[in-house]
């Protein structure tokens, strides 16, 4: 499956599109095998937590847009994409 959700994206065209329409088809199925889960808890081989440096954003300028103190952020990259960073916060996905 990993095969072909790569040959997806290979032909250089929107490669987003294209994979969001290869997952989001019904008929057959897709296959989520290859997809990474940050649900699980513990970090897979593929995910690394990310070391957060809380002095960065001050509480009160967390605040002001919302955002809880980076201390209590969960962060994760993906092994080999170091400027992908996953914040997960109780049931919530950002990305960024």
């Amino acid at each position: 499956m990993v095969r072909m959700a790569a040959a997806v994206v290979e032909s250089g065209e929107d490669a987003f599109r294209k994979m969001f329409k290869f997952y989001k088809k019904r008929n057959p199925p897709p296959d989520y095998s290859a997809v990474i889960n940050f649900s699980r808890g513990a970090p897979s081989d593929k995910i690394v937590r990310a070391d957060l440096d809380s002095a960065a954003v001050s509480d009160v300028e967390a605040a002001r847009v919302g955002l809880r103190p980076v201390r209590d952020w969960r962060a994760f990259s993906l092994q080999g994409y170091p400027a992908e960073m996953v914040k997960k916060r109780k049931n919530e996905y950002f990305w960024h």
